[in-house]
């Protein structure tokens, strides 16, 4: 999460698909656990010089707008780990 809006992730993962169709689940890594925030993509950007097309990891970066804000109370969430 870099902002209640958007979030930073691997422009690898829509090599092959557009952004819009995703949910990102926030909160958990393993989302059978549950517990996950669901958000659906307003809008992908990924990094103007990411080529798909070539094995490097130079500019695989994408920015998610999520659809709906996230409010996530920092210190309830950490108690879970403590």
């Amino acid at each position: 999460m870099i902002s209640d809006r958007h979030v930073m992730t691997a422009a690898h993962c829509f090599d092959y698909n557009d952004p819009k169709d995703h949910t990102v689940m926030i909160g958990v890594i393993r989302t059978e656990k549950g517990g996950a925030i669901a958000r659906g993509v307003k809008r992908g950007i990924l990094h103007e010089m990411y080529n798909p097309t070539i094995n490097i990891p130079d500019y695989d970066i994408a920015i998610l707008e999520l659809d709906q804000r996230v409010v996530i109370i920092l210190v309830e969430y950490l108690k879970q780990f403590m």
